[in-house]
């Protein structure tokens, strides 16, 4: 078995992997337009409305236009939290579940979720078992439950002040989770047992994506912004500066569209180790922890593949 593992360790194997970086140009229109009417022209005439990631890419924006204001392709889409639960990047979930559009039973009531002050984005029960959506930063006493095979979910008030997440923590360190309400008859039994008026529930989101869905990484924000003034500002605007604002949707200035362009990088590796690198399994298991790392650094849209050395022919 030693020379067997030596010989391993001298032979060792190799794997190629090529990345494809997006590469964004982008172009200021100068035409008035909605969000939607910009977003709908860029789509027809580049890419989308314009995708920014990072400081290389403010870095790149052209220079030499002159506008107050010009719309970017970042969103905050009423229509995938507003009005339902959704099932959208930005949507609620369910702290349990981790996932939003797993489950579709909603009790927000009169005007909520509006996402005020673009400050509220955990949800708490209130009068006649009511949901609002409110900052996460405020504190209230908050329900978690633990998960029973027999009898379905038990709930359990704490009557003790904290965050949102700071309630999260302690739910899953002491039950199951914040508190996950399926159905009509859950939020009665909470409401019910507890009789109290503001106390937090497992119900949050992640507000902004970019306009192909994409979560959000970075951001350039203006202080003060965004603000969601009226609870009406949904988009987002580059300033001249290259900060960003939050504006009404409806609003028409002019926009800047990306085109993308496609970069390879390709690279090479060599792999030694104790284990039997020829055995298919072992091969899977070390390109999916490759995987995992490599996107952890950042790095998506990542091809791995194995290849082993040529065999050695013996000489007769």
């Amino acid at each position: 078995m030693g020379r067997f593992v030596a010989l391993l360790v001298l032979w060792g194997c190799s794997l190629s992997c090529c990345s494809y970086v997006q590469l964004r140009k982008y172009y200021y229109i100068n035409q008035n337009m909605s969000w939607g009417d910009a977003r709908e022209y860029c789509r027809t005439h580049y890419t989308d409305l314009a995708t920014i990631e990072s400081d290389n890419d403010i870095n790149g924006l052209q220079s030499g236009f002159s506008y107050e204001k010009a719309w970017i392709g970042l969103w905050d889409d009423p229509s995938s939290w507003k009005w339902s639960l959704g099932s959208h990047p930005n949507s609620w979930r369910w702290s349990s579940i981790g996932e939003p559009g797993r489950t579709s039973y909603s009790g927000f009531i009169y005007d909520d979720p509006n996402a005020q002050g673009a400050r509220e984005y955990c949800a708490v029960m209130m009068e006649e078992g009511g949901w609002y959506d409110i900052s996460c930063e405020r504190n209230h006493s908050f329900v978690c439950y633990t998960a029973s095979n027999g009898s379905g979910k038990v709930f359990h008030h704490v009557n003790t002040i904290k965050s949102w997440y700071s309630a999260q923590e302690y739910c899953r360190s002491h039950y199951t989770d914040l508190a996950t309400i399926e159905n009509a008859m859950e939020n009665d039994m909470i409401f019910n047992d507890t009789q109290r008026l503001y106390f937090w529930i497992g119900l949050s989101r992640v507000p902004w994506t970019w306009s192909n869905r994409s979560p959000v990484s970075f951001t350039n924000w203006q202080t003060g912004q965004p603000d969601n003034q009226n609870s009406t500002q949904f988009c987002a605007a580059e300033l001249s500066d290259h900060k960003w604002t939050d504006e009404d949707c409806s609003t028409r200035m002019v926009f800047i569209c990306h085109k993308t362009m496609m970069s390879k990088t390709v690279v090479k590796m060599q792999i030694k180790a104790s284990a039997d690198l020829t055995d298919p399994t072992v091969n899977a298991k070390v390109l999916q922890q490759l995987r995992t790392k490599l996107t952890n650094q950042g790095l998506t849209n990542v091809v791995l593949r194995w290849r082993s050395p040529p065999t050695k022919q013996k000489k007769p």
